[in-house]
C-alpha cells in the first residue's frame, strides 16, 4: 500500500468535477462522466459500477480540450478484476460533432454515439461508452449534423497492444485498479 508521503508532491490534484452525464450500457453497467478544470487544463473520467455493485472505470485524460484544429479527444481504457473485464471510451468532442462511430474489427456491427453533456465554459461536449465485450475497436470517427467526417482517431496501437496480452505495460491508473490502464489514441 502506498502512503500520501511516497507520492511525487509535483502531482498538481485534479479539480473539482461535476457529473456532465450518466447512463446504462447493454451488459447493465452504470457509468458516469465527471468533468472540471479549464479549457487548457481540462480533466474528463468515466466512473462504471458494474451490476453486481463493484466498482470499475475511473480512468479519463487531462490535459487542453481539443488540441487546435481538432474535433475529437478521446482515450480507451480497460479494468480487469473478479474475473469481469470491461473496456470503455471517453472523450470531448468540438460543439459542431454531433456524432460519434465507434468501428470494430472483424465486420462487428459499430456503435454509433451522440454527445452526452456539454461545458460552455470549457468549450466542449462529450462522449462515453461501455464498449461490448471481445470487440476490437479500430477506430473512432467525429460527423457533424449534415453527415460530413470532422475528424478520427485511430486505435491500431490500442488493439495490438490488448492482442498481445500486454495490458500491464499501459499506464497504470491507480485509481481505477491494479489491473487497470490507458492508452491516448493516435491521431491517423
Amino acid at each position: 500500500m502506498t502512503s500520501n508521503e511516497d507520492l511525487p508532491q509535483d502531482i498538481p490534484s485534479a479539480p473539482p468535477l461535476a457529473t456532465i452525464a450518466q447512463g446504462i450500457s447493454d451488459a447493465g453497467e452504470h457509468w458516469a462522466i465527471k468533468v472540471g478544470g479549464t479549457r487548457d487544463d481540462c480533466y474528463t473520467f468515466m466512473d462504471i459500477e458494474l451490476p453486481d455493485g463493484q466498482q470499475a472505470g475511473g480512468g479519463g485524460m487531462g490535459g487542453q480540450a481539443l488540441l487546435p484544429g481538432r474535433f475529437l479527444n478521446c482515450s480507451v481504457h480497460w479494468w480487469d478484476g473478479s474475473g469481469v473485464s470491461v473496456g470503455y471510451v471517453v472523450g470531448r468532442l468540438h460543439p459542431e460533432v454531433r456524432r460519434v462511430c465507434l468501428e470494430y474489427a472483424g465486420g462487428v456491427p459499430g456503435l454509433d454515439l451522440e454527445p452526452v453533456g456539454e461545458s460552455a465554459e470549457l468549450g466542449v461536449s462529450f462522449v462515453g461508452a461501455v464498449l461490448p465485450r471481445s470487440v476490437n475497436l479500430v477506430r473512432i470517427s467525429a460527423w457533424d449534423g449534415q453527415g460530413e467526417l470532422l475528424d478520427q482517431e485511430g486505435t491500431s496501437h490500442y488493439g495490438a497492444t490488448l492482442q498481445a496480452g500486454d495490458r500491464g505495460s499501459a499506464s497504470p491508473n491507480p485509481t481505477a485498479g491494479e489491473d487497470s490502464g490507458w492508452r491516448p489514441l493516435d491521431n491517423t
